[in-house]
């Protein structure tokens, strides 16, 4: 009978071991969960939104210089995703990886090669990045430039101011 009894002590032993170890994986798992959707995702902010446009009016095919005025606030490459939207037309453009390091920038000068338009209208980027802060979180940032007029192969009589 002792046998039996010394036998069942080492097994709820074990049992108290075991439950011990897996509540102490719960408690490590839920702390790491709570702070990776409660921790800050401010990743990026555009200082300058809309983004000036250095030429008012543009041509078919020429460069738009945008000054992009930012403060980056992690290290994290981010997904962008932008457009060239006008009343008429949303031309999307191919998308990039942000590869911008932690810091701030008040004068990132970037030359944008417009496409081809077949119609004159006033138009303006759209920028969309897409940073995956955590396993659990993703943050989105969104800014426009200013409007532009971009000249196209036809005018269809629209006055544009």
């Amino acid at each position: 009978m002792k046998k039996n009894q010394h036998s069942l002590g080492a097994v709820q032993k074990s049992v108290y071991t075991i439950s011990f170890f897996i509540l102490l994986l719960a408690v490590i798992v839920l702390s790491i969960s709570l702070f990776w959707a409660l921790t800050p995702t401010n990743t990026l902010e555009i200082k300058n939104n809309p983004v000036p446009v250095e030429k008012a009016k543009v041509n078919n095919g020429d460069v738009q210089i945008v000054d992009i005025s930012y403060c980056k606030n992690s290290n994290i490459k981010g997904y962008v995703t932008w457009q060239l939207i006008s009343s008429r037309n949303v031309i999307v453009l191919p998308p990039y990886q942000d590869m911008t390091v932690e810091g701030c920038n008040s004068d990132l000068r970037a030359p944008l090669i417009l496409p081809y338009v077949v119609y004159t209208d006033q138009y303006y980027f759209h920028w969309t990045i897409t940073y995956q802060v955590n396993p659990l979180r993703a943050t989105t940032t969104e800014f426009n430039s200013q409007k532009f007029i971009l000249v196209g192969n036809k005018t269809d009589g629209t006055i544009i101011k």
